[in-house]
């Protein structure tokens, strides 16, 4: 064989190892920057393509996720899909009148946003209409944070969480931090019912759940009639049971056929509780209540240390939907 054709096999060979190579390296560093992305950063992206698809295709709704949700989607019916829409001005004129120092009128500008711009549907098997009041109190803040990330380009009117009084980092929803159930909590969740049933020492007050206290975790619309039902007793002056009023939301189902007769039947069935079932419900009562009442924000500090922080808004709740100013006041 002559010698060029030698160094030309050679070269061959040595080119061609040396492509193999450059593809394996290629995939080891795209690999490694795939493991670098965050279950965060990767559920942001989602989010942002979701936006982005909905924008070009002229739709007005984008779909959320119902596994990014905080409650992983478990509580709903099998087959649940929400859908949500970006605030309109009469949305955000009337979130901008909201009064923060009253928790009431918090919550109430909350509910309206999700009525707005929220649309729920269960699987084909269901046999009722999702509605607004089926999302889960667990849901609302994530999904509030997912209605102004499709209602403002990202950059434009981003929501600040205050570390200090100088310093803030900027909110992703992804890295918010709303509930972790633990494993002992998790062995009592029921995929049949979407809810927690625990066992009892009174098992005849328990007949029409088999034996067991059923716990569901509040939806929108059962936590309002039983605000309302407090508020009209105050008014009227009637009384109340006020220990009752605060377990109420956690052992009623469904919103849906919910009166006073239907919630005065309930209040009869805990009449044959013993002190253990009551013991019970106030445990878990107070595992979910810190749970959707303080949560936190992940972030990393300029030294890449993964830090988590309350979640307190720079400019208050309100600036989650209020446009930001070109004036410094």
């Amino acid at each position: 064989m002559p010698a060029n054709a030698n160094e030309q096999k050679q070269k061959t060979s040595i080119g061609s190892a040396e492509a193999i190579e450059s593809l394996r390296a290629q995939a080891e560093a795209k690999r490694a920057e795939n493991e670098a992305l965050s279950l965060e950063d990767a559920k942001q992206l989602k989010s942002e393509q979701i936006r982005n698809e909905a924008i070009k295709s002229g739709t007005t709704l984008a779909p959320v996720p119902i596994e990014d949700l905080p409650s992983k989607g478990m509580f709903y019916p099998d087959g649940t899909r929400i859908w949500i829409s970006a605030a309109t001005l009469a949305d955000i004129k009337r979130w901008s009148s909201m009064d923060e120092s009253d928790m009431e009128d918090i919550n109430d500008k909350m509910q309206d946003i999700l009525e707005s711009c929220c649309k729920i549907s269960f699987g084909s098997e269901s046999m009722v209409r999702g509605n607004w009041k089926d999302i889960l109190d667990l849901d609302r803040l994530y999904l509030l944070f997912a209605i102004h990330d499709f209602s403002f380009p990202p950059g434009t009117n981003d929501i600040r969480v205050k570390l200090d009084e100088k310093d803030d980092v900027l909110l992703k929803k992804e890295n918010v931090k709303y509930i972790e159930f633990s494993e002992k909590l998790m062995k009592f969740y029921n995929p049949t019912k979407k809810c927690f049933s625990f066992p009892v020492k009174k098992t005849e007050a328990f007949r029409d759940t088999d034996g067991k206290m059923d716990i569901y975790l509040p939806k929108a619309g059962v936590s309002m009639w039983v605000l309302d039902y407090m508020k009209t007793c105050e008014q009227r002056r009637d009384n109340y049971d006020k220990s009752m009023i605060q377990y109420a939301s956690l052992l009623i189902k469904d919103w849906r056929g919910l009166n006073n007769d239907a919630y005065y039947k309930l209040i009869d069935k805990t009449l044959d509780w013993s002190a253990y079932e009551w013991s019970l419900i106030s445990k878990i009562k107070d595992i979910l209540s810190n749970a959707v009442t303080t949560p936190v924000m992940k972030y990393k500090d300029d030294g890449g240390i993964e830090r988590e922080t309350p979640l307190v808004f720079r400019e208050g709740i309100k600036a989650i939907f209020q446009q930001s100013l070109d004036i410094d006041l």
